[in-house]
């Protein structure tokens, strides 16, 4: 892509690339709710918000009306005009505001890269969660471009995309699922997993309800018939816990692959 000022070529470009997708900024992931260059400098603002609001039923008074200041602002709309006002809703809304404004050329959204996904503790289940290939304009993350699958022992569930609404598509409609505007995805991108030590010692407890739980962005453990303990590598289950500790892991022959991946964990006493 050719070098400018704003990473885009111009206004338009960038919001067709990146108004309603879910970016990174400084490491934490925002929804881009609009963008505007009435700056004098020539830089795009981006403004937007968590996305844990986003799955809210009602934001209130704590976004501003864009199509409503657009409105106002006729017979002499402009994009200059629009973005002041949305700069002056801000102003006067700043207590229960929840929009931030960023220059576009700031180096914390590194460029509008991908990044990593993985493993998703939602409700008590574990998904993994990769990106599918689009063919959209999108910059940013949509649900759309989703692909989930949930781990278990049974190989009853497939990976499938998300619909744009979030709710999940195929065999297991209605079931928990990793919602792109929630708090769980959230802590999938942010790497806020339990330890590994909690994990294990939570699936050995028989009142726990979970019966998987990640503790890394490719790791998670899951409990077994006849109290054993599983664990799972990506999207795969690639190996069991015999005594139920860190003691040993034993791979299957099939995952023997991954080896390298799990001594890197420095969990475990052996890896066989």
């Amino acid at each position: 892509m050719a070098e400018h000022p704003n990473f885009f070529e111009n206004l338009e470009e960038a919001r067709l690339r990146l108004k309603g997708n879910v970016v990174l900024y400084d490491g934490r992931p925002y929804y881009v709710y609009w963008l505007s260059n009435h700056n004098s400098d020539g830089i795009i603002r981006v403004y937007m918000y968590p996305i844990s609001h986003a799955g809210l039923p009602s934001l209130g008074g704590k976004l501003p009306n864009i199509e409503g200041l657009m409105y106002e602002s006729n017979p002499h709309l402009t994009t200059e005009t629009v973005g002041k006002a949305v700069d002056e809703w801000m102003e006067d809304n700043d207590k229960k505001n929840i929009l931030v404004r960023k220059m576009m050329n700031s180096p914390k959204f590194n460029k509008f890269r991908p990044w990593p996904l993985g493993m998703c503790n939602v409700s008590d289940r574990v998904y993994y969660v990769e990106r599918s290939p689009q063919r959209r304009t999108d910059q940013g993350l949509i649900q759309a471009a989703l692909t989930q699958k949930e781990l278990c022992l049974l190989p009853r569930h497939e990976s499938v995309p998300s619909s744009a609404s979030g709710s999940i598509i195929g065999s297991v409609r209605g079931r928990p699922e990793v919602n792109l505007f929630s708090k769980e995805f959230e802590a999938m991108v942010l790497g806020d997993y339990p330890s590994a030590v909690t994990c294990l010692t939570e699936l050995r407890n028989k009142t726990t309800l979970n019966n998987s739980v990640a503790f890394s962005r490719n790791f998670a453990f899951l409990r077994g018939p006849v109290e054993t303990i599983f664990l799972a590598y990506k999207q795969d289950i690639v190996g069991i816990l015999p005594m139920n500790n860190f003691e040993v892991v034993r791979l299957s022959n099939e995952f023997t692959h991954v080896r390298e991946a799990v001594e890197e964990t420095g969990l475990f006493g052996n890896v066989i």
